[in-house]
């Protein structure tokens, strides 16, 4: 008698040690799958900030370039005299 109280006073214990195992197992994987999910949220978040400061880039320096353009236009047309007047019908 004494035999079969001990006999399944391991088989207890044996298994709760192996819903033990199976629990931290769990955990485990539910814990990486977080990680892993994090992680591409960050990536992801990290590539979008990337972009909004390429763009930013490209448009100051495409603003700049814009300026820089008309202002050789402005001094062209300064410089050249010769453009007759178009308002004046008279003159054409």
């Amino acid at each position: 008698m004494s035999i079969l109280l001990w006999l399944k006073s391991k088989a207890v214990l044996l298994g709760a040690g192996i819903l033990t195992i199976l629990a931290f197992f769990a955990r485990f994987q539910m814990v990486k799958n977080q990680r892993d999910k994090a992680r591409i949220r960050a990536n992801s978040l990290e590539a979008r900030v990337h972009i909004d400061v390429v763009t930013r880039r490209l448009e100051k320096a495409n603003r700049t370039d814009l300026v820089e353009k008309l202002k050789d236009i402005k001094k062209e047309v300064e410089k050249d005299e010769a453009i007759p007047n178009l308002s004046d019908s008279n003159k054409w």
